[in-house]
């Protein structure tokens, strides 16, 4: 469930995201690679009214898997099915008018895998909340206090067993007990009574869910619509999370539905390297805009067209007539694939068809970008776990194309422009969350 702040432009963004996942969903063809709202509502709070949206239930975001996998990049099968996933959701809403403008690895979920065991928990919760409330309500204050440090050392105890012998029980309590500070003592109380009762202490723990996440039960939807628009109706030139952002955004160029494949090309990357692909970064010479698009310049190996280059609202501020950056002269141009087989250790002929298959998505001109339906069509997405992509129970298959309409399987695309070298970024810390410690 999505709840919404009650501020005046909070409400009219949550209901003009309401209208795009309508427009999403109506008729027989909608896409099971989008995020399914299931209705929505207002609900009156002391701090006023709020809209709330509900969504069908869903698990993780792909930057939490991200992190379960210690930023060292997820299985490429893993990648793979992801990539034709997200590419379907994006060409079906692209044929429906809609533009997200704000991919990256937090807006796209993964469905739960577990929801037998979601319900038996939250059926448990609900028990045992009454139950804690009651007991908690009959102890003294210092009864309170020695229950809580019983559950911590407890806790502590468990932490340190092994993750293979101990039982979800036991990982249950020790997280718990990890917040027990930050918590108020007849929050900590109730807990407390719950581990006093014998009862386990629930949720299934996340972790684990991840642990059991094999790459058959993959099944990933594009979420987060609050920032998308329709094609002919755009709000704002103000869009997408730095990491994931196109050029023509930056220069104040004419943008389209194809900005969403650049940053989906960026977030495939990320997936692949647990790094981001472009982590520009300021200095007392140059904005961090113009880093932005020297980064640019070394992966894709060399300047902008000039005439495009200097069509934005903004191009003076970072290229001079020639077409060339203001400030920044010195570049390092490294290709894609041998990043890839260099920093990342891929094997030569597989880094050669990530980059193929990127390659196309990251051109610098809107016009030039390949779709993603087009995308979608990559022989590097084609694999032998395709049979598992259709949702079980769900009517349409990733592989959606323009129309919506399902395809066939993914032919070669052709290769594309030869193009000099190109590189990508030495990891930094960064602004966002899935920055490489």
């Amino acid at each position: 469930m999505k709840v919404c702040k009650s501020k005046k432009s909070v409400t009219e963004q949550a209901i003009d995201e309401i209208a795009l996942l309508e427009r999403l969903q109506e008729g027989p063809n909608s896409c099971d690679r989008v995020v399914q709202m299931r209705g929505h509502f207002w609900h009156s709070g002391p701090n006023g009214r709020h809209k709330a949206m509900v969504f069908e239930t869903m698990g993780e975001n792909l930057l939490t898997i991200t992190k379960h996998y210690d930023y060292n990049g997820l299985p490429v099968p893993m990648v793979k099915r992801i990539a034709r996933h997200t590419l379907a959701g994006l060409a079906y809403i692209h044929s429906r008018g809609v533009i997200h403008t704000d991919v990256k690895l937090e807006n796209v979920l993964v469905q739960r895998h577990d929801l037998h065991l979601m319900i038996q928990e939250g059926r448990k919760a609900h028990q045992l909340f009454t139950e804690q409330k009651s007991l908690a309500g009959t102890l003294s204050k210092s009864q309170k206090k020695r229950l809580k440090k019983k559950q911590k050392n407890a806790a502590a105890k468990e932490a340190e067993a092994s993750p293979a012998a101990a039982s979800e029980k036991a990982a249950s309590a020790a997280a718990e007990g990890e917040g027990q500070e930050e918590e108020g003592d007849e929050a900590a109380a109730e807990k407390a009574a719950a581990e006093a009762c014998g009862r386990p202490v629930p949720p299934v723990r996340q972790r684990a869910r991840l642990d059991s996440l094999t790459l058959d039960k993959v099944f990933a939807k594009l979420a987060d619509f609050g920032n998308g628009c329709r094609a002919d109706r755009k709000v704002t030139d103000d869009i997408q999370t730095r990491q994931y952002r196109s050029p023509e955004i930056i220069i104040g160029a004419e943008w389209n539905e194809t900005a969403d494949n650049w940053s989906a090309a960026c977030m495939f990357f990320e997936l692949m390297t647990g790094d981001f692909l472009f982590d520009p970064r300021s200095s007392k010479d140059w904005a961090r805009d113009e880093d932005h698009l020297a980064l640019m310049i070394e992966l894709l190996g060399s300047n902008p067209p000039k005439q495009w280059a200097l069509s934005g609202k903004y191009s003076k501020e970072f290229f001079l007539n020639s077409g060339k950056l203001k400030h920044i002269k010195k570049l390092k141009f490294w290709l894609l694939s041998e990043v890839l087989t260099e920093k990342y250790k891929m094997a030569q002929s597989e880094a050669e068809d990530i980059a193929d298959f990127l390659w196309p998505m990251l051109r610098w001109e809107p016009s030039g970008r390949q779709s993603a339906s087009e995308a979608l069509q990559h022989r590097w997405l084609r694999s032998p776990d395709e049979a598992f992509d259709c949702h079980q129970g769900a009517s349409h298959c990733s592989f959606v194309g323009a129309a919506g309409a399902q395809q066939a399987a993914p032919a070669a695309a052709p290769a594309p422009a030869a193009a000099g070298g190109s590189s990508t970024p030495e990891p930094a810390a960064a602004e966002a969350p899935a920055s490489v410690p």
